[in-house]
């Protein structure tokens, strides 16, 4: 899957790059390294192309100056209607407000959308766990109860389900 879809994954990752490189870090976590886990999750599942491209871009515009339009000439519609679901409203204060607000835009957008946002989650999870970042996983546990929620309103059926349902237990074993 990696050799056949090279060229595209190589001019996304420019594209997040070059779209970051000079605005101020947001958040604690690298960006383009987490983008890749995201990618690689999605690609490991075995989806499309354009899942994997929407999950690598997931955090595009909300870290940088890079419009909706500008990802929909660069990669089309399906993945600039992912990335644009899975995009915090960053105007909605709280943070699970927000997260449920991308999650219910996820299920507009459909299946590809809440595949990205799962993978999203679960690195975010994973990554947590492995840096013991326990103040984050309250927060975390809540994220995984809600999409997990969505997902099975809109018959979502992916082996995603089965990790987040199997972090959700770590997460509360380590609170």
């Amino acid at each position: 899957m990696i050799i056949a879809c090279e060229e595209p994954l190589e001019h996304a990752l420019k594209v997040l790059f070059e779209a970051t490189k000079s605005r101020p870090k947001k958040g604690r976590k690298p960006l383009v390294v987490h983008s890749l886990r995201v990618a690689f999750k999605l690609m490991s599942q075995g989806y499309g192309l354009n899942i994997v491209l929407g999950g690598l871009l997931h955090d595009l515009l909300e870290k940088s100056l890079m419009s909706p339009q500008q990802v929909m000439r660069h990669f089309g519609l399906e993945v600039a209607s992912i990335v644009q679901a899975t995009t915090n409203d960053l105007r909605i204060r709280d943070p699970i407000a927000r997260y449920a607000d991308s999650v219910a835009r996820c299920a507009v957008a459909g299946e590809p959308a809440l595949l990205a946002r799962c993978a999203d989650l679960i690195d975010n999870c994973e990554r947590s766990l492995a840096l013991g970042l326990k103040s984050r996983l309250p927060k975390l546990s809540e994220k995984i109860h809600l999409l997990l929620q969505v997902c099975k309103e809109e018959d979502l059926d992916s082996p995603l389900l089965a990790e987040l349902k199997s972090l959700q237990v770590k997460i509360k074993r380590h609170r």
